[in-house]
């Protein structure tokens, strides 16, 4: 990517983004290229992270997500309503022992977990026998 004027983004390969996501190509070649592209992936690609109105729960699930990224609103609330009928809130909320959201900020805002949090929290699961609700995230 090229930055021009220190804050306009514009992609080198327009037509990486335009063969992957069926964008445009005047849409990739604007200043405005990145609110014109969301608005046209709003359109016409779907980012629910659930299918029917009633998830079933997985096998084993360890969702992590900081409460202040805008994706606690958007993915994990929506989804969450999908599993439980309980408000998600900061720490641990189980549908299962195995069916886990932890809720904190385990990272500012939208910045993802530390690779020591996620890669601790790995080396527990590979434990079979242990329960996600026993992982320890800290």
């Amino acid at each position: 990517m090229l930055v021009s004027g220190g804050y306009t983004l514009i992609p080198e390969e327009p037509e990486y983004l335009s063969s992957q996501f069926s964008i445009p190509n005047n849409l990739i070649e604007s200043e405005d290229w990145k609110e014109r592209c969301r608005a046209f992936s709003d359109k016409h690609v779907s980012s629910s992270v659930v299918a029917t109105d009633k998830a079933s729960a997985p096998r084993r699930l360890a969702y992590i997500q900081n409460k202040s990224d805008w994706h606690f609103r958007k993915h994990l609330t929506p989804f969450w309503r999908t599993l439980s009928d309980r408000p998600l809130e900061i720490g641990q909320n189980a549908v299962t022992d195995d069916c886990v959201a932890f809720v904190g900020e385990f990272a500012t805002g939208h910045a993802p977990p530390s690779k020591e949090l996620i890669g601790a929290g790995i080396a527990q699961l590979l434990v079979s026998d242990l329960k996600v609700s026993s992982l320890q995230l800290d």
